[in-house]
């Protein structure tokens, strides 16, 4: 798996619970209409590969060492800017850029090891388009 690839996982991630809120709006708004038989049932699928796919990524990224992990939530998840995270992590823009390359080799390590990883890279890739 490229680096890339983990990026866009992490981003996809960050994406889900927009996702999510999106879907149970329509779930919502299609319990009142009769007229599409399929698609409470698609949503409702939806939903639940949404939510796995968010559990196995949370459950890689807790994976990693704490500053790892720490960095990776401020940098993908809360959109930190590197001066920022070093501000943060009391440690000099370098070193977080250091970190960081382990931080994501060491995710990488861990995403390869889950069973289906290709379906949920495949699901971000067309999440992100």
């Amino acid at each position: 798996m490229r680096r890339r690839h983990v990026k866009t996982i992490i981003l996809y991630y960050r994406g889900i619970p927009e996702m999510l809120k999106l879907l149970k709006q329509e779930q919502e708004s299609l319990k009142s209409d009769t007229g599409q038989q399929n698609r409470p049932q698609e949503v409702t699928v939806k939903i639940e590969v949404l939510e796995s796919d968010a559990e196995t990524i949370r459950s890689c990224i807790d994976l990693l060492n704490g500053k790892y992990k720490r960095l990776i939530r401020m940098r993908y998840l809360s959109k930190y800017s590197w001066a920022g995270i070093a501000v943060r992590m009391g440690v000099s823009e370098s070193t977080v850029r250091n970190w960081h390359e382990r931080a994501m080799d060491r995710l990488t390590e861990v995403l390869e090891e889950i069973p289906m990883i290709e379906e949920i890279l495949s699901r971000a890739s067309h999440a992100r388009e």
